[in-house]
């Protein structure tokens, strides 16, 4: 774990490329490597989810015993960008802080059920 500098690991303009604030942290120190930092637990943040899925179902009654079911399913309707967690190593300042890649986009399906 880092030493924290007083900086605060929020940067004023986050983006996916700069989540986090790596001058945050002290790795320099060598006596890092036999004991622990002054950095404090849950200090980094994810980004978080925002997802809606829908589904819509009709089922049409063919005679008494006899029944089709029509089904749209979608999942992250909106179409929302969920990312995926940051690299947290600040060790490695090439890719500390910087998201690269994300969830799932919108995925859609139709289906089709006959009941008998």
């Amino acid at each position: 774990m880092p030493n924290a500098t007083g900086i605060s690991p929020i940067p004023a303009d986050r983006s996916p490329d700069k989540f986090w604030e790596i001058r945050a942290f002290d790795v320099a120190n060598p006596e890092l490597h036999y004991r622990y930092g002054n950095a404090g637990r849950n200090l980094l943040t994810t980004p978080g989810v925002m997802q809606w899925d829908f589904s819509l179902t009709k089922t049409t009654r063919i005679n008494e015993r006899h029944a089709v079911e029509f089904r749209f399913e979608a999942s992250n309707l909106a179409n929302h960008p969920n990312f995926n967690a940051p690299p947290v190593d600040p060790r490695q300042p090439a890719t500390f802080g910087r998201i690269t890649t994300a969830r799932t986009m919108r995925e859609l399906q139709f289906g089709v059920k006959y009941q008998f």
